[in-house]
């Protein structure tokens, strides 16, 4: 009986045991590793890798590096004490003096120039010196902010601060925030030593290769075309079709009345200047302007433009095999475009032309003419 109580015994203390080695072991600030998060915003992805160095001595030199997606930019945001490089395809840190806290995080943005819509493929790696020689690590993508097991350290992460390197460290001296990289060379007295070199942390974080997106930004077309007086082509169609329609209507005894009634069109129209097939307008001497608002291949008929109320007739001239059309004439340009605007303000396309003794002159030809 003794025997069948104590097995049982046994087998619990070493399944809690093991249990209790197992939990140990699995704690996860007890290992150096890279966790990345990235979180999307706009046109920019924001990025921020913890960094645990557990176990590390403060001398040994650590690089990160993360490549940067085609595409995008980057900036850092966040160096917490490194040598931070952006370059055309990588994102760096570099300590060769550790923080003195071992978790701590870092932080840099991808900008695009198009809004991100779907996740951005990131991969990177760090490196540091073991007693093996150089050990890379994998950047692992994950949400460490939501691991409930790293929450409470990453809350109390300190600002950076410089950790104090012995000169068993690798012999790395410290002073404030200059790290010196290299040992100083023995010289003999009567020559002068060499100073240290150093390397200033934190000297290389602004992101200068951001600032050339912002140009590429597309020139506006402009169409600014409107003053030429297309819109005649289309009152071309409206002849004067419905002078064939009453004809017919008409009973056949009344042909003659119909013959006739065209003809007080016809006298209206040649009440005009008569259209001159050279580009001439009868009866006009000197200099004058006037306001064009068509021209067409085929001559409109005589009360086409009444619609419009116009103040002054409607002249019409031929020119070049094109009639013009045109309203009123002034001794001023100034005066012109006074009136120009006012059948701007019919919603016609139209515009200033110029005459010299009644030939078609360009508007500085007849300005010139005029200083004379």
């Amino acid at each position: 009986m003794k025997s069948l109580f104590t097995t049982p015994l046994i087998f619990c203390l070493t399944v809690l045991f093991a249990s209790s080695v197992l939990m140990a072991q699995e704690n996860p600030l007890d290992k150096v590793f890279a966790y990345r998060e990235s979180m999307r915003d706009g046109n920019s992805v924001k990025v921020q890798v913890l960094v645990n160095l557990k176990g590390l001595s403060k001398g040994k030199t650590v690089k990160l590096k993360e490549k940067i997606p085609t595409g995008f930019k980057a900036k850092i945001t966040e160096a917490y004490g490194s040598t931070a490089e952006v370059s055309d395809v990588n994102v760096s840190f570099t300590w060769k003096v550790l923080p003195q806290s071992d978790l701590f995080i870092v932080k840099y943005e991808l900008i695009s120039p198009e809004a991100v819509n779907e996740n951005v493929s990131i991969s990177g790696n760090m490196s540091y010196m073991s007693d093996f020689g150089i050990k890379y690590v994998s950047v692992t993508q994950t949400e460490f902010m939501n691991n409930k097991d790293l929450t409470y350290a990453i809350r109390n992460i300190p600002p950076y601060k410089q950790a104090a390197v012995s000169v068993e460290d690798n012999e790395v001296t410290t002073t404030q925030q200059t790290v010196y990289t290299q040992p100083v060379q023995q010289v003999a007295d009567n020559q002068p030593k060499p100073k240290p070199r150093t390397d200033v942390t934190e000297t290389k974080t602004e992101p200068q290769p951001v600032k050339t997106q912002v140009e590429e930004k597309p020139k506006p077309v402009v169409t600014e075309t409107k003053t030429e007086p297309q819109p005649v082509k289309t009152q071309v169609e409206e002849k004067p079709q419905p002078v064939v329609t009453e004809t017919k209507t008409e009973p056949q005894p009344v042909k003659t009345q119909v013959e006739e009634k065209p003809k007080p069109v016809v006298n209206e129209t040649k009440t005009e200047p008569q259209p001159v097939s050279g580009g001439t307008i009868a009866g006009s001497t000197g200099v004058f302007y006037s306001v064009q608002v068509g021209a067409s291949g085929d001559k409109l008929p005589g009360n086409y433009y009444d619609k419009y109320g116009f103040d002054r007739p409607v002249e019409e001239n031929l020119e070049n095999g094109m009639y013009k059309y045109l309203l009123g004439r002034f001794s001023s340009l100034k005066d012109a475009n006074a009136y120009l605007a006012k059948v701007k303000a019919k919603g016609i396309a139209c515009f200033v032309v110029a005459y010299q003794d009644g030939k078609r002159v360009t508007v500085k030809e007849a300005l010139d003419i005029t200083k004379k």
